[in-house]
């Protein structure tokens, strides 16, 4: 763990870990259960984790962003770090020093969850697998360290050809749109989690829904509002009902689905005056 930058702050008595490397990088693969892990600050240094299975929330400069099945992130080994497992999870991890992936480029996505395809990250997989395998003066040569890191720069030049400037606001939020409708049911997405999925930054974000005079909080609370409002016209509004409605809408409380359906609901028109309207 120490060799990879990081530190268990939970039990790990079922961590299953794999990896060969020399000073300046290190390769391989983990498997737990459960368990938080902290990195270890190293100076000029860069942590890439890609996510097979499982699901948990990788912590990063202050920042909070969940992750799946299928994403990479790069992390700044200078930074601290913080990796949660919600669930059993399976993961490739690096780390390089003085790494040619500490460029702009990179560092303009530090932090994110970008989503990869198996076609583009099997071949840094199978390197890896190939490395633990092999004998030590292969391994361990700072030949095959580099041969890593170049193979995931590839990855990340595949996954991020161009600058996220670079995308309109009206694509940014159309595409947004459709992952909001995707996640939307799922009480454990939140709208930070939008950026990380279209493989763009939190302010590309907030600026797309910003400039249509919405926030993309409010456009996924809204989706949950209407699903949610559809489900209790099939439903008696007994306390226990409105609890499991609200968790099959998205929401991670009841309070919370309340709050949201009583500032979405518009209030009553006035009764006319008199009671009654004349002729």
């Amino acid at each position: 763990m120490k060799a990879f930058g990081w530190a268990a702050t939970s039990s790990v008595d079922s961590l299953r870990i794999e990896g060969v490397g020399e000073r300046g990088y290190q390769v391989g693969r983990a498997w737990s259960p459960h368990g938080t892990y902290d990195s270890v600050p190293t100076p000029n240094s860069m942590y890439i984790l890609l996510t097979i299975e499982g699901a948990g929330e990788v912590a990063h400069d202050g920042r909070v962003v969940p992750y799946e099945a299928n994403q990479i992130v790069f992390l700044d080994g200078e930074k601290p770090s913080t990796i949660e497992l919600h669930e059993p999870t399976a993961r490739y991890l690096w780390r390089f020093d003085a790494t040619v992936l500490r460029n702009p480029r990179v560092r303009e996505r530090v932090g994110e969850l970008i989503p990869v395809h198996q076609g583009v990250w099997s071949p840094a997989a199978g390197l890896t697998n190939g490395l633990i395998g092999a004998t030590p003066g292969v391994g361990e040569s700072i030949h095959a360290g580099r041969a890593s890191e170049h193979l995931l720069a590839a990855i990340f030049d595949n996954i991020a050809p161009t600058s996220t400037a670079s995308r309109s606001p009206t694509d940014v939020y159309r595409d947004a749109l459709l992952v909001i409708e995707h996640h939307k049911n799922n009480p454990a997405f939140t709208a930070a989690a939008i950026g990380p999925a279209l493989g763009v930054h939190d302010r590309t974000v907030r600026r797309a829904f910003s400039l249509l005079g919405t926030t993309a909080r409010r456009e996924l609370e809204q989706r949950r509002v209407d699903t949610l409002r559809a489900l209790l016209g099939t439903r008696p509004d007994t306390t226990l009902a409105f609890a499991e409605l609200a968790e099959s809408a998205g929401f991670d409380s009841p309070r919370r689905a309340r709050a949201v359906l009583r500032a979405a609901t518009p209030p009553a028109p006035p009764a006319p005056l008199g009671g009654h309207s004349g002729s």
